[in-house]
C-alpha cells in the first residue's frame, strides 16, 4: 500500500522520498495518540504480571482511647448470718478491672500470595498481552489511514490547482475578448447583448476562481492539521508510472486487529467464568501490639501476634450476576 502512495505522490508535502512523508505522518497528533495508548497498555501489562509475585504490605496504627478500657465485674459476698441462724446475708459488690492502656499501637508486615484465582490472573495477563498486540497493529493502521487521507487531500489540492490554472487562463482570454468586444461595440459592429454576455462569462469565471481558492485553502488547512505541520502549498505531481498492485487484506493491520479482538473476547468469557471458582490466598504476617510507640510492652496480652494463614473465599449466591456476566461476554464476542 505504501509503495503505491509513494509512486503516485513523490513530492507530497515538499518531500522527496517516502521516509520524509512518513516522518510528517508520524508527527500527526492521531499517530502520537495511538502510540501513547500502546505505552499505557505496556504499563497495564506490567501491573498485571506483578500479581504473580504476591504483595507485601506494611501497616502501623496508633490509637488513643478517650476513656480507660475496663472490664466491669459484679459479685455477691456473704457479710452476715440471718436472724434464723441458718441463712446468710449477701451484699453485691461492683468492681472495674483495667483492660488496657489508653494508648494502643499495632504494627504488621503481611505477605499475601494468590494460590488460586480461578485462572483470573493468568487470563488477565493473556488478555493484556493481546490488547497490546492489537494496539500496536492499530498504530500501524493509523499510519496507513493517515497516509491514505494525506494522498486524498493532496490529490484534491492538485486537482484544484489544475482548475485554477485553467480558470486563470480562461479569465485572461475573456479579459482580452472583453476589450475587443468593447471596441467593436463602440464601432457599432456588435450588439450590447454580445458585450454583456462576455461580461457575464468573465465574472462567472472570477467567481469560480474565488470559490476554488477557498476550497484549496480549506484542503491545505486540513492537510496541515493531518500532519501537524503548516503546509502552504504543494509541488506538482510528476509522471505517474503504472504499477500492478494486488492488496493482501490478510496482512492489513486493521484486519489483524479484528482477529486479536476475537481472542480478547474469548478471554473475557474465561475471566467471567473465573468467578465460578473459589479464591485461595496464602498469607504470612509479622504482627505486634503494645501501648507505646516502639511496641515493647503490653500489660494485658501477648504483644506478638505473628501468623500464617490460608484464606478460601467462595460466593454461594449473587442473584445471577456471574451468569449474566458470562452471557454478556459471549454476546459481546458474537457482536464483533
Amino acid at each position: 500500500m505504501y509503495k503505491k502512495i509513494f509512486v503516485i505522490i513523490p513530492f507530497l508535502l515538499n518531500a522527496q522520498n517516502f521516509n520524509d512523508i512518513a516522518s510528517h505522518i508520524q508527527n500527526s497528533l492521531k499517530y502520537k495518540l495511538a502510540q501513547k495508548r500502546v505505552e499505557i497498555l505496556k504499563e497495564r501489562l506490567k501491573a498485571l504480571k506483578a500479581k504473580n509475585y504476591g504483595s507485601l504490605d506494611f501497616n502501623y496504627n496508633a490509637l488513643h482511647f478517650f476513656n480507660q478500657p475496663v472490664m466491669k465485674l459484679t459479685s455477691k459476698t456473704p457479710i452476715a448470718v440471718a436472724s434464723d441462724g441458718v441463712h446468710l446475708v449477701y451484699k453485691t459488690f461492683k468492681s472495674e478491672l483495667p483492660m488496657s492502656d489508653k494508648n494502643h499501637f499495632t504494627m504488621s508486615v503481611v505477605y499475601s500470595y494468590p494460590i488460586f484465582s480461578g485462572f483470573a490472573i493468568t487470563n488477565s495477563i493473556k488478555k493484556a498481552e493481546i490488547e497490546l498486540i492489537k494496539e500496536k497493529l492499530n498504530v500501524k493502521n493509523t499510519k496507513r489511514v493517515l497516509l491514505l487521507n494525506a494522498a486524498q487531500l493532496y490529490s484534491l489540492i492538485f486537482s484544484l490547482k489544475s482548475q485554477l490554472k485553467a480558470l486563470n487562463a480562461a479569465k485572461e482570454a475573456l479579459l482580452s475578448a472583453k476589450e475587443k468586444a468593447s471596441a467593436l461595440y463602440k464601432e457599432g459592429l456588435i450588439n450590447k447583448s454580445n458585450l454583456d454576455e462576455i461580461d457575464a462569462k468573465y465574472y462567472e469565471v472570477v467567481a469560480d476562481i474565488a470559490n476554488i481558492n477557498s476550497q484549496k485553502k480549506v484542503a491545505l488547512n486540513s492537510l496541515s492539521y493531518l500532519v501537524n505541520e503548516k503546509i502552504s502549498d504543494i509541488d506538482d505531481i510528476g509522471i505517474v508510472k503504472k504499477l500492478k498492485f494486488t492488496p493482501d487484506f490478510q496482512k492489513r493491520p486493521d484486519i489483524k486487529a479484528i482477529k486479536e479482538a476475537l481472542k480478547i473476547s474469548s478471554l473475557d468469557i474465561k475471566l467471567a467464568k473465573s468467578k465460578l471458582y473459589p479464591q485461595i490466598v496464602f498469607q504470612v504476617g509479622i504482627k505486634k501490639e503494645g501501648d507505646n510507640l516502639i511496641i515493647t510492652q503490653n500489660d494485658y496480652q501477648n504483644i506478638d501476634k505473628s501468623y500464617s494463614a490460608i484464606a478460601i473465599k467462595y460466593n454461594l449466591f449473587d442473584g445471577g450476576e456471574k451468569k449474566a456476566q458470562i452471557e454478556s461476554a459471549k454476546l459481546a464476542k458474537l457482536a464483533l
